[in-house]
Formats: structure tokens, C-alpha cells, sequence
């Protein structure tokens, strides 16, 4: 049972209604004194409500329209099977609205209650047959039960007075139909309104929106591409001729990827344009690093992207040097699991969009930093190695970097195309590498490359605790050598983030 005294229930007993709460299945009202204005908020929400069966509006004065609206919930609302009316200021005129919706109601109310009211045996009478115990009572001769109170006809009263006299049906009374098609007037007159109400609030929301999207416009920091200010160099980058810089865009702080036009191979300054076609195209994401603008003149093109911190190959050096020093520990597992997951997630939204990277490193993962220096977010840059694939357009050629490159790709010959699953080989290296802090196969001489990756021989993993299997088994099914027992990387990412939950911080010892 749900009562309301305040705003506070009120609000809270139309939000159950509107709702459909199937535990409210009697909204009671008694004695609250409310105003025929909240009155009608809970009769127009009741109309589409089919878990209520019982409404109390005992103790509240009912005017002619709170009657109206409600005849018209009897009409429309079949679930309403209780209604109790005590003391609700009815006389006989407005109890008959009542009555008229009631009789041509396909579904009889189970109980009706009016004690108290300045109704007259006759009209409680007639509303009372419309009830499922006034029309057994009517049949069988029995009391009225579940009234006001007031007993039915003697059988001395005249015929005249009797409820199931002919001539006092209601539905031999041609006013009750007049009664009915009254209210469904009103109620059409009523939706009508609403429905203009609707119109000029939707006209009104829709200024409101617009007047503020031009605020916005208005108040919105405009940036003068033109106005750039190079700083320092960061790093020198992968391809020929291009450099990293720390730049300010009308004074706004980002990076820019800078490749001279002078001298450079044709095929250099294709992959830069790839890059920047591939990053252009993809929509925002926080694990891939996020595009900003490009320019391009005669003898340079500029990529300006947001300012990272570091990369995560600076992470690695760094943890290595402590490591070596015996300041610091290993990365935990968890920490492992979390970064890893991060880009996975990248690399998954990259797949959606149909491209592959091909060229997964630590030196193309930037990192930011939160406020106590620790790694936050991880994105994937240079897409100079990428491809955007299509049933058309098919990845074939030999690209990357040796240590972390895919069996398939190692011993491509430009005519086998290769798929996605070079990207969760990749991820795989990458796991290993934030593992050990060791580059793939760095024990090895490099010429032996040539024969391990074909033959899907792994980096060495002996030397690893035991705290880390739970990432090597993931670490290995990632570096299967046929590509199709790969998993996608939708799952890697579920298992990486399933071992970060898993994992606590804890200090880690490795196997001399």
C-alpha cells in the first residue's frame, strides 16, 4: 500500500504509477485533502496503469471536473476493480457520472464504497448494480453490500423506486447515453488541448535548445589554426624526415608531427599520408591518440594531435633502470592486466572500423599521467603502419617491427593477405614486454628471427614467477601461430580486465 501526505509521497506515488510498479497495486489517498489539481494528476496518470486495482479518495471533496476525469478512468482503465468515495462531498448528480460510465464499463467494479455522502438510497442504489455485488445482490434478491450504509428498497416501496425497474434503468434512460457522449466530448476537447499544450512546449523546448546551441556558438573559444608556435623538439621520428614537436595552437598546448617534403621517398611520405587519412576518418576515442588537425604545404605536412606525457617505451626504460638499481619491483600483474586492457580496447575499436595496425610496440603507446604521476590513460599513435581493410582492400605487405611482428606477416610475400589477428599477436608481445621488461627474442642473436617467428617459437618465459601465469596463459593463446586459434581481441580484453580485477598489489619475485 502506498499513501500520500506530502509532495514528497505524492510525487512518489505518481512516479510508481507512471512507472507501472507492479508492488503498487492500491494507490490510497484517504483524508489527505488534496487539491483537485493533484487530484487529476493521479486520475490522468491511473488511465494507462494496469497493475492498480484499488483507488481510495475517501476524506477528499470531489468537484464536477475531478468527477468528470474520473469517469472517463472507469472507461478507459479495465484494471480498476475498487474505488471508495466515502465522504467525498457527492450528491446524486455528480454520483449518476459515476453511474452512466460504470454501466457501459465492459469490466464491473468489484467494490464501491460512498458512505457519507449527500447521495439518496436511489442513487446509490443505481450505482451500486453496476458493481459485481449489487448485480449478484439485484439477482438473488440479497442485501447491497460494500454501500454507504443505507439499506436497499422495502419490498413495500413502489415499483417505481425499485433498481430494477424498467423505467430507472439507466440503460433504458436516454440521458445517460447523453451523459456518456458528454464525457467523451470532454475528454476529446481535453486530449485536444493536450495536445496543443504538447505543441508549443516541444516549440518552446526546441527555442530554448536553439537560443542555448547559439550561446554555446557565441561563447565558444575560436582557434586561430594559423597562429602556431613550434617549441622544443620531443623525439625524432620513425619514418624519414619527421620529427615530433611540443607546440602551442593560438595557446593551446598539443603535439605536432612534423615530416619534411625534401628528399624523402615517396613511399615515406605515402605512409604519413596514410596516417593521417586513417586518423581523420576514426571517431574520438580515449585509447587511440586523438587527431586534431592537419596542414600540408610544398615541403612539409604538419600532424597536430593532443599532447601525452610519455610513452609507454619510456615507462619500460625507466622500470628496467630501478629494476637494475633494486629501488623498485616488477610491474604487479594487476598493473600489467589494466594497461594491457587499455589497449586492447584500442586496438578492438580499431577493428570495428575496420583497420588493422600492424605495427603494436611500446613506442607507439602514449601515456598520461593522473595527478600522483601514475599512468592513466593509454593511446595508440602512428598509423603510418595501418590499414584500413575491405573485402577489396586486403592487408598483404611486410610491415613492422621484427621483434614484435606475426608469423604471417614475417613470411608474407605480398600475395597471401593476412587478417585482424596480426593485432592480437601483437598485444601478445606486449603483455610479454610489460612482463619481463624485455623486448621480444632480446636474448637472441637477431638472425635466428628468420627461423623462430616462422616456426612460432616464443620469447623465453622460464625466468617469469608464478604470480604472472594467469597473463601468460593469455600471453600464449594471443601467440598462437595459426592465426584463426587466436582469440578476437573482444575476448583478450575481457580476460585482461577480468585478471586486473583479480588481482591485489603485491611485491613480485623472479626466478634466478
Amino acid at each position: 500500500m502506498v499513501s500520500g501526505s506530502d509532495d514528497e509521497e505524492l510525487h512518489s506515488i505518481l512516479r510508481g504509477v507512471r512507472e507501472n510498479k507492479a508492488g503498487l497495486i492500491e494507490v490510497d489517498l484517504r483524508h489527505k485533502q488534496l487539491s483537485p489539481h493533484k487530484l487529476l494528476e493521479i486520475i490522468d496518470a491511473l488511465k494507462s496503469n494496469t497493475v492498480v486495482t484499488t483507488l481510495s479518495l475517501t476524506g477528499n471533496s470531489l468537484d464536477s471536473t475531478v468527477i468528470g476525469r474520473l469517469a472517463v478512468l472507469l472507461l478507459e482503465n479495465r484494471s480498476l476493480l475498487d474505488l471508495e468515495l466515502d465522504f467525498c462531498d457527492l450528491n446524486d448528480d455528480l454520483l449518476r457520472v459515476l453511474t452512466s460510465a460504470l454501466e457501459i464499463r465492459k469490466v464491473r467494479l468489484n467494490k464501491l464504497t460512498f458512505m457519507g455522502n449527500m447521495t439518496t438510497p436511489r442513487g446509490e442504489n443505481e450505482a451500486r448494480t453496476q458493481t459485481v455485488e449489487g448485480s449478484a445482490s439485484r439477482k438473488s434478491g440479497a442485501g447491497s453490500i460494500g454501500g454507504g450504509g443505507v439499506p436497499p428498497p422495502s419490498s413495500s416501496s413502489s415499483s417505481s423506486s425499485l433498481p430494477d425497474s424498467p423505467a430507472n434503468s439507466l440503460k433504458h434512460n436516454p440521458g445517460a447515453r447523453a451523459l456518456i457522449d458528454e464525457l467523451l466530448k470532454q475528454k476529446a476537447m481535453m486530449e485536444e488541448e493536450m495536445r496543443l499544450l504538447r505543441e508549443v512546449t516541444d516549440r518552446k523546448s526546441a527555442s530554448d535548445k536553439k537560443k542555448a546551441m547559439d550561446g554555446a556558438k557565441k561563447h565558444r573559444a575560436k582557434v586561430n589554426l594559423s597562429n602556431v608556435q613550434v617549441n622544443e623538439l620531443t623525439a625524432v621520428g620513425n619514418a624519414m624526415g619527421t620529427a615530433l614537436f611540443s607546440c602551442l595552437v593560438d595557446g593551446w598546448q598539443c603535439c605536432m608531427k612534423e615530416m619534411s617534403l625534401e628528399g624523402v621517398p615517396d613511399v615515406e611520405v605515402k605512409a604519413f599520408d596514410t596516417e593521417i587519412e586513417v586518423l581523420e576518418k576514426l571517431p574520438y576515442h580515449p585509447n587511440i591518440a586523438r587527431y586534431l588537425f592537419h596542414e600540408k604545404s610544398d615541403n612539409r605536412v604538419r600532424l597536430f594531435m593532443t599532447k601525452y606525457a610519455l610513452s609507454l617505451r619510456d615507462v619500460i626504460n625507466t622500470r628496467r633502470a630501478a629494476v637494475s638499481e633494486g629501488t623498485l619491483s616488477y610491474f604487479y600483474p594487476g598493473e600489467v592486466a589494466k594497461w594491457t586492457a587499455q589497449i586492447a580496447n584500442g586496438v578492438e575499436f580499431l577493428h570495428k572500423n575496420h583497420v588493422i595496425h600492424r605495427n603494436l610496440k611500446p613506442d607507439v603507446i602514449l601515456c598520461t599521467l593522473d595527478t600522483r604521476g601514475f599512468l592513466s590513460t593509454l593511446a595508440i599513435t602512428e598509423f603510418d603502419s595501418a590499414k584500413a581493410i575491405s573485402k577489396k582492400k586486403q592487408a598483404k605487405t611486410q610491415i613492422g617491427t621484427p621483434s614484435y611482428m606475426s608469423p604471417e606477416v614475417f613470411c608474407t610475400d605480398g600475395s597471401v593477405p593476412y587478417t585482424h589477428k596480426v593485432d592480437v599477436w601483437g598485444i601478445g608481445m606486449l603483455l610479454y614486454e610489460l612482463i619481463t621488461l624485455m623486448v621480444p627474442y632480446e636474448d637472441e642473436d637477431f638472425a635466428k628471427l628468420n627461423s623462430f617467428i616462422p616456426a612460432g617459437v616464443l620469447p623465453s618465459t622460464n625466468h617469469i614467477a608464478q604470480d604472472y601465469d594467469a597473463l601468460l596463459q593469455i600471453f600464449r593463446e594471443c601467440t598462437q601461430l595459426d592465426p584463426s586459434k587466436r582469440p578476437e581481441i573482444k575476448r583478450v580484453r575481457e580476460q585482461l580486465l577480468q585478471v586486473a580485477m583479480d588481482f591485489d598489489s603485491f611485491e613480485v619475485q623472479t626466478t634466478t
